[in-house]
């Protein structure tokens, strides 16, 4: 999900790949500990690139997603130069993704339903 326009007056967008590819987002995590006395801190981040197209019209960055062939190069750990995985932070194919309006209700934390989901009737389409 993504949000555009001025504040009191936002839309919400929703954002899909094909429903036919497999994939996931890059992330990285880290347990550590500011000291031995306290309890370990496990921190994780979802990394970020340029937008394509269609996210572009939205925002200025987009999660970097991984399609299902790249997942194990992405968790492989015997990589140890960074540069391997450079192609794998190109913006993902807007052909391989739709971008719909959906309600409000999105931001609702009290709603966790399909009906957060579902599409909305908006002339201001992208």
């Amino acid at each position: 999900y993504e949000w555009s326009g001025a504040p009191g007056s936002k839309r919400a967008w929703i954002f899909r790949t094909n429903p036919s590819r497999v994939f996931a987002f890059a992330g990285l995590w880290e347990t550590w500990r500011a000291s031995p006395e306290v309890e370990p801190v496990v921190t994780f981040t979802i990394l970020t690139t340029s937008p394509n197209e269609l996210v572009g019209r939205i925002h200025d960055r987009m999660p970097v997603i991984l399609a299902g062939e790249d997942m194990d190069t992405w968790l492989d750990p015997r990589i140890e130069a960074p540069a391997r995985l450079h192609s794998l932070f190109e913006p993902a194919p807007a052909s391989n993704m739709t971008c719909v309006a959906v309600g409000s209700t999105v931001n609702d934390p009290r709603r966790d339903d399909p009906g957060c989901a579902a599409p909305v009737d908006t002339k201001d389409g992208i």
